[in-house]
């Protein structure tokens, strides 16, 4: 990579490119670590990334975790030549493992085409992927032991949305791979300050709503 940025010819087009390059590089510091915090100020500072330009490296970022996670979700794309031009081309992953309709929710329940959750689910479901990752430290939540509020509402939450939670049988419940994954997905949006309109998540479409 180094020799293709030298051949630019382009200074100031090398030096941002490298310093996209160590960006995305940083993001190795979660392999086996994936409770870490990368800590994005100490980075654009070594870096030497102005305050004003730190939003886009962020955000090109976290655009092309959508774009992986969602249009070109078990695919990789290669670069090719023919007819004298440059194509990228997909191809399906053949080491990826498939999602079947329990692996997705946990419970065997297939999920619909279209779930509707407002603003409030929204920021609530965020809290309890953050509480249930960081706090609890992967232990379900009982919720007919526990009368707190957050239980209260991730009971309606179950209610309304199943989809997103499972029990193990002993009266705990956990937030399923598809609610783990909505949940990141949420969490993207939010660390990155954008608005949350509808995200598409393995063939569902989430509208938020107000």
């Amino acid at each position: 990579m180094s020799t293709f940025l030298d051949n630019t010819g382009n200074k100031k087009v090398q030096e941002i490119f490298s310093k996209l390059f160590s960006c995305i590089k940083a993001l190795k510091a979660f392999e086996n670590k994936y409770n870490k915090k990368l800590n994005l100020d100490k980075l654009f500072a070594l870096l030497q990334i102005p305050t004003k330009e730190r939003k886009l490296y962020v955000e090109l970022i976290l655009n092309f975790q959508e774009l992986f996670h969602t249009v070109l979700r078990g695919y990789e794309v290669k670069v090719i030549e023919a007819n004298n031009c440059s194509y990228i081309k997909s191809q399906k992953r053949n080491n990826l493992k498939k999602y079947n309709e329990r692996e997705t929710n946990n419970l065997g329940d297939s999920l619909p085409e279209e779930i509707i959750l407002t603003k409030t689910e929204t920021i609530l479901w965020n809290d309890i992927i953050y509480l249930f990752k960081n706090v609890r430290r992967g232990k379900g939540f009982h919720l007919s032991h526990d009368t707190s509020e957050m239980n209260v509402s991730l009971k309606k939450l179950k209610d309304e949305h199943p989809y997103l939670i499972f029990s193990n049988g002993n009266g705990l419940v956990y937030p399923s791979k598809f609610g783990m994954e909505l949940g990141s997905k949420i969490n993207s949006y939010i660390k990155a300050n954008r608005d949350i309109n509808e995200i598409n998540l393995l063939g569902c479409k989430i509208s938020i709503k107000e």
